[in-house]
């Protein structure tokens, strides 16, 4: 269909917005001298020799396992990623956070359950979600301790006490053996799954195969399907991205309009030294379609600058923002 993928970009320039071995034997011993010198080892793995060292090459493959993005089956349509500590940063979207929260009773409680059992959202080092427009969602997050039995009875606990249910019972069922969460009083209800002690994924019950294909590395991610070539084009190290393929609902939504080529799209935000950046991208078929739909997107930008104000956004960010092609890209 095309030489090039289509780019949309939008760019304001301020913000407004398996178990460790057990040690090794070794086979046969060395010849070493009578009077052997004496040696000092300095490196990090003096204590535990080659096997500590294999050790600690086994626990970083764990961690990269559980990435959070790898865990996100190639089912996901739709893959966001959030750094919540690094978007808080930003002056203007914590005082945007703070409106929500106080202006949502619910927001306000989870809040407040985070605050009191992990010292607030900012522990989460990042989350992802994956879902579909049929409703199916897993959602993976990393931070210190969020893969422990004693975090999630402190959220189920502080949400009891403010007169909320968390929904989700722990099993008991030790890892690899099963979910250790699992949505009270359904059978097939979501599950949770507490992957390591600092990571763990939520998801809806028809994606449980999926998903435990992922935990045990089996499988496609959505980062290596269907999906990858569009998270490809974003940041991965953004502050917050989305990507998306164009089926199915959201199709319906662009047919018999100029944007209705449009086969994917990918938004990324980006915290720097005070500053947000905000970059859109999206396939848009072929150069003619790339045209066709920068055009359509600077006719709405115009209609939507009065809107700003009334989003809480400064009405200097519309000067900033412009739509470009390049081949089939729109930037």
């Amino acid at each position: 269909m095309r030489s090039h993928p289509a780019t949309l970009a939008a760019c304001p320039d301020d913000g407004a917005l398996p178990q460790a071995p057990k040690d090794a034997s070794v086979a046969a011993a060395p010849v070493v001298p009578a009077d052997p010198p004496t040696v000092v080892d300095d490196s990090p793995h003096r204590s535990g020799g080659l096997t500590s060292l294999a050790v600690e090459v086994i626990d970083k493959a764990r961690r990269e396992a559980a990435d959070p993005l790898t865990l996100i089956p190639d089912a996901a349509q739709w893959v966001t990623l959030v750094r919540p500590g690094e978007l808080l940063a930003h002056s203007e979207l914590r005082s945007l956070w703070s409106k929500a929260e106080e202006s949502n009773a619910d927001m306000h409680t989870a809040m407040d359950v985070m605050r009191k059992c992990m010292g607030g959202i900012e522990a989460i080092d990042h989350a992802v979600l994956g879902f579909d427009d049929q409703g199916h969602m897993v959602m993976a997050g990393r931070a210190k301790g969020l893969g422990t039995e004693a975090t999630w009875r402190c959220l189920r606990d502080e949400t009891a006490a403010r007169g909320k249910s968390l929904d989700l019972d722990l099993t008991g069922t030790p890892r690899g053996e099963g979910p250790q969460l699992r949505e009270s009083g359904k059978t097939e209800g979501d599950l949770g799954y507490l992957v390591d002690d600092d990571t763990v994924v939520l998801l809806s019950h028809a994606w449980d195969a999926d998903v435990r294909a992922r935990l045990e590395g089996k499988g496609i991610s959505a980062s290596e399907g269907q999906l990858g070539p569009t998270i490809g084009r974003v940041d991965r190290a953004a502050t917050a991205w989305l990507t998306g393929r164009i089926t199915g609902i959201p199709a319906s939504f662009l047919a018999g309009g100029p944007m209705a080529s449009i086969v994917d799209m990918s938004l990324s935000m980006q915290v720097r030294d005070g500053e947000l950046e905000l970059r859109l991208e999206a396939d848009a078929g072929e150069a003619a379609d790339a045209t066709r739909v920068r055009d359509e997107l600077t006719k709405q930008l115009e209609l939507f600058k009065g809107m700003l104000p009334a989003m809480g956004l400064p009405g200097s960010i519309a000067p900033k923002i412009a739509f470009e092609t390049e081949g089939d890209l729109v930037s």
